[in-house]
C-alpha cells in the first residue's frame, strides 16, 4: 500500500485528552493491557471472515492491545494513534509492525478504499469532539473499501441513568497521616485535571461529554444512546450489522440497556 504525504494534521478540542494520553502514567496503564475483552472475542469469532488475510487498519491501537490477536490472522496490519507515547510504545513492543502517529479526524496518509477492515476499539471514537467524531466517520468511510467492516464501541448514555454524572473528585479520609498526605495530593492532582475538563462538557439531546473518572479525572468523554449512535452511523453511510453489549449479547436495535457501559457497533461500508 502506498502512502500519502499526511496533510498536517488537524487538531481541535478536546485537546486535553491527548495531553491525557501521552501522560507517562497513562501510557504505563495501557502498556499492562494485553486482554481481549468478553465481547470483542465474540465479534472477531464470529465475524472473521472480515479480517482474515485482508488489510486490517487498527485505529487507536493504545499500547497494542489488539495487535497481538489482530496482527497473525491479517494479510497486513497497520496500527494509528494521535498518541506520539501510544507509537513509541508499540513500536517498542512489537518491532517491524506498522504504527503511524496520526489522527482519525485526518488520515490524509492513507488512499481512498485501502482498507478491507478497520477496528477502533476500546470506546477510542469517545475522545473528540461531536464536530470531529463526525469528521472521523467520513474518514473512515473514505479509506475503507465498498463492503468493508468497520468495527468499534462507545460508551452508552443509558448508562448514566445508573449513575451520578458529572462525578467530581473527593477526598479520601485516613487516619494514617502519610496516608492523608497522599490522599491530598491525589485529590488536588485530580481537581486540578477535572478543572481543566470542564469546558468541554456538553449535555446535548443527541449526546453528552463529561468526565466520568477515568485516568484520574483527566478525560473529557462522549457519551451517545444506541438509538442516535446508529443514526450516525447510516448518515455516515455504512450499514449497521450488529449491537453487542459488555456481556457479549447481541442486541435489538430498540434495546434501552441501562447495564452496559459501552456498545460494540459492526457496521459494513455501503
Amino acid at each position: 500500500m502506498n502512502l500519502k504525504k499526511s496533510s498536517p494534521m488537524r487538531i481541535s478540542v478536546p485537546d486535553q485528552n491527548l495531553f491525557a494520553y501521552n501522560d507517562a502514567n497513562v501510557t504505563t496503564a495501557y502498556e499492562r493491557h494485553d486482554i481481549l475483552h468478553r465481547e470483542e472475542i465474540i465479534i472477531f469469532l464470529r465475524f472473521r471472515d472480515a479480517f482474515l488475510g485482508k488489510n486490517v487498519l487498527d485505529i487507536g491501537c493504545g499500547g497494542g492491545r489488539t495487535t497481538g490477536f489482530l496482527l497473525p490472522f491479517c494479510a497486513k496490519y497497520t496500527g494509528i494513534d494521535y498518541s506520539s507515547a501510544m507509537v513509541q510504545l508499540c513500536r517498542k513492543r512489537f518491532h517491524g509492525v506498522d504504527f503511524h502517529e496520526c489522527d482519525v479526524r485526518d488520515m490524509g496518509m492513507f488512499p481512498e478504499n485501502c482498507f478491507d477492515f478497520i477496528l477502533f476499539s476500546f470506546n477510542g471514537i469517545d475522545y473528540v469532539s461531536h464536530e470531529d467524531r463526525l469528521q472521523g466517520f467520513n474518514e473512515i468511510h473514505r479509506v475503507l473499501k465498498h463492503g468493508g467492516f468497520f468495527i468499534f464501541s462507545s460508551h452508552n448514555r443509558m448508562y448514566m441513568k445508573n449513575r451520578k454524572f458529572p462525578t467530581k473528585p473527593w477526598l479520601e479520609r485516613s487516619f494514617n497521616p502519610l496516608k492523608m498526605f497522599a490522599n491530598i495530593k491525589k485529590f488536588l492532582k485530580r481537581r486540578e485535571n477535572y478543572s481543566k475538563t470542564e469546558v468541554y462538557f456538553r449535555n446535548e439531546a443527541e449526546y453528552a461529554i463529561i468526565n466520568d473518572g477515568a485516568h484520574d479525572f483527566s478525560l473529557a468523554t462522549y457519551y451517545i444512546d444506541m438509538e442516535n449512535q446508529i443514526k450516525q452511523i447510516r448518515d455516515a453511510n455504512f450499514s449497521v450489522e450488529a449491537v453487542y453489549n459488555k456481556q457479549g449479547i447481541c442486541l435489538d436495535f430498540n434495546t434501552k440497556d441501562e447495564l452496559s457501559g459501552s456498545f460494540y457497533y459492526v457496521t459494513k461500508k455501503i
